[in-house]
């Protein structure tokens, strides 16, 4: 079966983890998302999923100021709203495009 999963917060957004390695040689810069083991809601669906970093771990990420294995932990039953897509089923409207300009999220 198919689904959509949505993270329930009060966040603008989320973060996914992730690796950027620079160009080197004839090789472009390189970027991968990273996974770990299924969220509660998730894992009825699937064993791994992309790695959602928790709000409170966003900056402790991106300066590597904590071990990785400390932040990539999977978030707390009832996190996802999860909504399957049985074929034959229509899907329900997608929800309008959110769009922000970077320097104004404070």
């Amino acid at each position: 079966m198919k689904y959509r999963a949505k993270l329930v917060t009060e966040a603008r957004f989320f973060c996914i983890a992730g690796v950027r390695r620079p160009a080197t040689g004839n090789w472009p810069a390189s970027y991968a998302a990273l996974t770990t083991e299924a969220h509660p809601d998730l894992a009825p669906y699937k064993d791994r999923h992309v790695a959602v970093v928790c709000e409170e771990d966003w900056i402790a990420w991106l300066t590597q100021a904590r071990p990785v294995a400390d932040m990539l932990r999977p978030y707390p039953a009832g996190s996802f709203e999860i909504v399957g897509l049985r074929k034959g089923v229509p899907r329900p409207p997608p929800a309008p495009p959110v769009t922000r300009d970077l320097f104004e999220l404070r």
